[in-house]
């Protein structure tokens, strides 16, 4: 049994408060929230509302007295930090964190935490692994390389012994324990035959492990077809727009054609004597009531243009 010290009572929170009381640790729960609080009584050991980024307050709960600190504080990354880094200063033995993001983990630990956990990428994580695959029935990280799987026996296996399979040569991962009807069976020994009614729960590299049960061998074929269909689809959707902006411009350019074809010259006089200043305006009063044509412009005195 450890002594605890748990400070935030959001959702995240209050969940640790229940295990931790079902574990049979002593929790001293913190939380700047009478409701939170009163809530979370009922489960912990002690309660107290609090502002845990005060230096005073947080002595007051002796905190060289608790095993564990624990920081679940959700929503305010800046409390969250002053918190871990007082808890650091006042003589905590083990800080664990809660971060919602990659950069909020290298702050806490750069200010006061021993430990960092990201519940949302942790469990973002497993629910990838485990639904993308049809072998795997639960998943356990250990670090960013190895992780433990629960995995049916594959078909090939089945009526064999550990021994005969020699696995741990071969794959480089181990048999840690068999399953069936949810209990565990530690006893794994070379001459464990394996059945189709059991699974097995196997430490290994992710990388090992991928080529030993296939486990994202589907979703690789899978994310390749979608892949190949996606590059189809925007090629021919390319060719489409080209077929399509060819007809356009060849009808345009037939409507072109056939517009100057069908325009008969227009003869305007202007009076004689006329400044280039109001020439240009003439030109430009048939201009709008034209639209852009050629004009040509010819003195009939002087028989020039």
């Amino acid at each position: 049994m450890k002594n605890i010290l748990l400070i935030g009572l959001g959702r995240f929170g209050k969940n640790i408060a229940l295990q931790l009381n079902k574990l049979g640790h002593e929790v001293m729960a913190v939380d700047n929230n009478e409701e939170r609080v009163n809530e979370i009584l009922p489960i912990v050991t002690n309660a107290q509302i609090g502002d845990s980024t005060n230096t005073e307050f947080l002595k007051s709960l002796g905190i060289g007295n608790f095993d564990v600190c624990i920081v679940t504080i959700g929503g305010d990354f800046q409390n969250s930090l002053e918190t871990t880094s007082l808890l650091k200063e006042l003589g905590a033995k083990l800080v664990v964190s809660r971060a919602e993001r990659d950069v909020q983990a290298k702050f806490l630990l750069r200010n006061g935490a021993d430990e960092v956990v990201s519940p949302e990428k942790q469990v973002a994580n497993w629910a990838a692994i485990r639904y993308t695959a049809d072998h795997i029935r639960d998943y356990i990280e250990v670090d960013e390389a190895h992780a433990i799987f629960e995995v049916e026996v594959p078909e090939g296996w089945v009526g064999k012994s550990v021994g005969e399979l020699d696995i741990r040569r071969k794959y480089s991962i181990n048999i840690m324990a068999t399953k069936e009807n949810g209990k565990i069976n530690m006893a794994v020994t070379p001459e464990t035959v394996l059945t189709d009614k059991i699974t097995l729960l196997v430490l290994g590299a992710y990388k090992e492990l991928q080529k030993c049960f296939h486990i994202w061998q589907r979703w690789t074929e899978l994310a390749e077809l979608l892949l190949i269909v996606s590059l189809l689809g925007i090629f021919a959707f390319g060719f489409y727009l080209m077929i399509r902006l060819d007809r356009f411009l060849e009808e345009n350019r037939k409507a072109l054609l056939r517009e100057n074809e069908s325009c008969e010259p227009s003869e305007v006089l202007l009076p004689h004597g006329l400044s280039d200043s109001e020439i240009l305006s003439e030109i430009h009063r048939f201009r709008e009531t034209h639209g852009k044509v050629d004009i040509i412009l010819s003195d009939s005195k002087e028989n020039t243009f």
